[in-house]
């Protein structure tokens, strides 16, 4: 009976479409879903099917589905179900996943370290966040992810600023404001959060600017302070030459903004 009920739900799997896969790809291996894919319409679906297996850095997956006819170039616009989802290359999509050997099997079907796409939602206003590979890379904060494309990439555009776009998926009735506009790769790690500290050495250690602001006037301090990152606001504090007191466009220090938000730890570590 148990044998029967397996089998059962086995073949309830394998016609399960598309929806079925994305849902398995987390734990999924290529033996698994080859099956799966018989009669998967891939023009159709492989895309959605890709950027799954992409971001969970399923490398074996991704070349069974590039195999079945899967194009690594077109990307799906929206993926059904999946509200996080936002067009990208599926370079960044790897980069978003951290996993390094799916990153290297995209490029080598000709995906592009050179593109630009979006990275991210800005925080408070949820605009799309467009920049390249290197900014993508800081924000999401793998760091073997962030070697390799600075590998790939080089330095030179470690202080790219970064664009912002009103997200199509959000509320069509708000008012449009910039709020990432001119983040660096830097900036954009400090505002991710504390467990990027190593991610920001290492953009430091290849001579990122850390006295740049954004479109308010924002330094790396006050972009530290504002997103409540206190391990973060703590070094850059202590360890690089950036003016304690500076001001942006409306005359706060990172100290005052530390002070509107009630953060008593980033008071502390600045006064």
């Amino acid at each position: 009976m148990e044998g029967l009920k397996s089998k059962e739900l086995l073949q309830s799997l394998m016609n399960g479409g598309p929806d079925i896969v994305r849902k398995l790809m987390p734990m999924a291996t290529r033996e698994m879903i080859e099956p799966m894919l018989e009669k998967t319409d891939m023009l159709k679906f492989g895309g959605d099917l890709l950027a799954s297996a992409i971001f969970h850095g399923k490398a074996d997956i991704v070349q069974l589905l590039i195999e079945r006819g899967a194009d690594i170039m077109s990307p799906p616009d929206v993926i059904p179900g999946d509200e996080t989802y936002r067009k990208t290359p599926f370079v960044f999509q790897a980069i978003m996943g951290g996993n390094v050997p799916t990153l290297k099997l995209v490029l080598q079907h000709g995906g592009s370290i050179s593109d630009f796409g979006f990275a991210c939602l800005s925080k408070k206003r949820k605009n799309m966040v467009i920049t390249n590979a290197l900014g993508c890379a800081a924000y999401h904060g793998h760091i073997k992810m962030v070697e390799e494309v600075m590998r790939l990439i080089g330095p030179n555009t470690i202080d790219l600023e970064a664009m912002e776009e009103q997200d199509k998926h959000g509320s069509k009735s708000s008012t449009f404001q910039k709020e990432w506009s001119k983040y660096t790769a830097i900036m954009l790690t400090v505002a991710k959060g504390d467990e990027n500290l190593d991610c920001l050495k290492y953009l430091l250690k290849y001579d990122a600017n850390y006295n740049l602001t954004d479109i308010s006037g924002n330094t790396l301090l006050h972009i530290a302070a504002t997103n409540g990152n206190n391990k973060l606001l703590d070094y850059i504090a202590k360890n690089l030459k950036i003016d304690l007191f500076a001001r942006n466009k409306n005359g706060e220090t990172a100290l005052n903004v530390c002070q509107r938000l009630k953060n008593n730890d980033g008071v502390n570590l600045l006064s």
